[in-house]
């Protein structure tokens, strides 16, 4: 005897299986006609789950804390020295990126959202002071996010999963690690509060680029509109800096050598000629060949000082022109403003959503209830 499993399902005093065999193939297959009466005659559970999953949906969307959002664009400035025009497009097409080949050595703007999401920029501005007008206080990120933040109910669900960490380290007698090296240039230690501050602030910056107009979308995300627009153009400032630094560095070094031996050789010169003025002053009438010879002397050290610091003032002024030229721009298009609409939660979605969940969640049910009624059968 051939054994078959049956999805078993009362459709009033008959049962019947959503399985049918293939005269052809002799393989099963699925009677959707008979599957759909089955849904349909367990319409009323399927909408209590939909009305029970909309009604969780709801609740969550009323007690989440409003978030606001705000965008920036910029557009960097073209370190191309040619136009490809049409053979640009056609290298397009063929795989080709001409900016690449071009030896401006430019700060490559795909690298934007690494610098927007590395530890440095987290932390620097984890570390910055904002007024929020809710609590009303003037705290750090670190500060806000670990005393004032708002949270939703299912995020407090979440943490229970932390419960039995938090119990072991307790139980063991483990100290919390203290990051006592925030200073630190090259690297960080943070402790495990402090990560989890960090990865929700890079969860709340974004940093989209188009490819075609190589514009660049800043979006920032906080409960406060205020320090939403503050902290956009914290990043901007930071990212203009940043890429200032490393396009135009070797030639900023330079310029501040030059400005430090600029203003050796200058105090260098007026000392030089400070000596060979008081020098003349003392001995105007004396006419000796030991005067004649220290005053040679002293204008051949006023020579040497003037030679050097004229060179040097010269050599100031060509560093800072180059810096200057070399210093890329990053132009706002569309500036800074206050958000005045909340961005979340979107109540619609989140009611639609649930909804759906909650549907697909009653059929599973139905489906596995029935299943588990089949094999005892």
């Amino acid at each position: 005897m051939q054994f078959e499993i049956r999805y078993i399902f009362k459709l009033g005093k008959s049962k019947k299986s959503i399985f049918k065999i293939n005269e052809e193939t002799k393989e099963k297959e699925v009677d959707f006609l008979e599957l759909l009466s089955v849904l349909w005659s367990s319409r009323r559970t399927i909408i209590i789950y939909v009305f029970a999953f909309a009604i969780l949906g709801l609740i969550h969307s009323f007690t989440s804390p409003y978030e606001y959002e705000t965008r920036v664009t910029l557009m960097p400035e073209s370190q191309q020295s040619f136009d490809a025009g049409a053979l640009g497009g056609i290298a397009g097409i063929a795989g080709i990126d001409l900016n690449a080949l071009d030896g401006g050595g430019g700060f490559n703007p795909d690298l934007f959202p690494n610098v927007l999401s590395s530890a440095s920029f987290l932390d620097s501005l984890a570390k910055r002071s904002f007024f929020f007008r809710g609590p009303n206080v003037e705290v750090t990120l670190y500060e806000y996010f670990t005393s004032y933040s708002k949270s939703s109910p299912l995020s407090y669900i979440l943490k229970i999963k932390k419960i039995p960490s938090v119990l072991a380290k307790w139980i063991a007698g483990d100290k919390p690690s203290v990051n006592t090296l925030k200073d630190n240039r090259t690297w960080y230690a943070f402790s495990e509060e402090e990560v989890e501050i960090l990865k929700n602030l890079e969860e709340r910056i974004s940093v989209d680029i188009n490819s075609r107009s190589g514009l660049i979308q800043i979006s920032i995300k906080m409960q406060d509109p205020f320090v939403c627009a503050q902290v956009a153009d914290y990043a901007v400032n930071y990212l203009t800096e940043y890429v200032i630094n490393y396009h135009v560095g070797k030639e900023l070094k330079n310029y501040r050598f030059i400005k430090e031996r600029f203003q050796e050789a200058r105090f260098n010169f007026e000392i030089a000629q400070r000596k060979l003025a008081t020098y003349r002053d003392k001995n105007q009438r004396i006419a000796t060949s030991v005067n004649r010879s220290e005053e040679e002397r002293l204008e051949s050290e006023f020579d040497v000082a003037f030679d050097l610091y004229k060179t040097l003032a010269q050599q100031q002024e060509k560093a800072k022109l180059k810096v200057q030229e070399e210093t890329p721009v990053l132009h706002v298009l569309d500036p800074i403003q206050v958000p005045y609409k909340k961005s979340e939660p979107r109540r619609l979605l989140i009611l639609i959503l649930s909804s759906f969940i909650g549907g697909m969640f009653g059929i599973i049910v139905l489906f596995v209830k029935e299943f588990s009624f089949a094999q005892v059968a």
